[in-house]
């Protein structure tokens, strides 16, 4: 086989004290799924693989968890032949874009401390991964900056009405002032 880069930094995420869980990103179909668990069945006892997109009922297992004991027990009651044996089990969180409740859960994995955990997802940061409420944030923003462009447009045009309507009042008030004195 082939051996891939990214081995090489998944095994120096392996061999670090206290490690986070670990986040595989890239753009579609570049082999993140493949090398997260070609990595994974050779260096774990064992290893539990959620996909989010192909098992979409696994979501519940994360919705409303607060704690790993609760989301093991949920992934286990949905899942048949599961081990979550602490210190080597692996489990691999495949498309995580699509549970944002999966996403929040890494947290607590993290203080956990008894499972490793890799994530992977192809729309990280585009779809989902805390993004909404920036997108909604850069959609007001945009927004303002097109009602900001808006209104100094609208004061342009304004100003130039001004201009041309003072050349026609000054042009009446003399025709006017013209008539008088005649």
């Amino acid at each position: 086989m082939l051996k891939r880069k990214i081995e090489e930094q998944f095994m120096k995420w392996k061999r670090t004290p206290g490690r986070k869980p670990l986040i595989v990103r890239g753009v579609r179909q570049c082999g993140k799924t493949f090398s997260v668990t070609a990595f994974a069945e050779s260096n774990y006892e064992n290893v539990v693989y959620v996909n989010f997109v192909k098992q979409e009922s696994l979501k519940l297992a994360f919705k409303g968890a607060k704690d790993v004991d609760t989301i093991l027990m949920n992934l286990s009651a949905s899942m048949r032949g599961v081990k979550f044996i602490p210190g080597s089990t692996c489990i691999i969180l495949d498309e995580i874009q699509d549970c944002k409740d999966a996403r929040t859960a890494l947290k607590f994995f993290k203080m956990d401390g008894r499972y490793d955990i890799i994530a992977t997802g192809s729309l990280l940061g585009v779809k989902g991964y805390g993004d909404d409420k920036k997108k909604k944030k850069e959609e007001v923003i945009n927004i303002k900056k097109e009602q900001k462009l808006a209104q100094k447009e609208i004061k342009k045009k304004f100003k130039q009405e001004l201009k041309n309507k003072k050349i026609k009042v000054e042009e009446r008030t003399s025709s006017i002032s013209k008539k008088k004195r005649m």
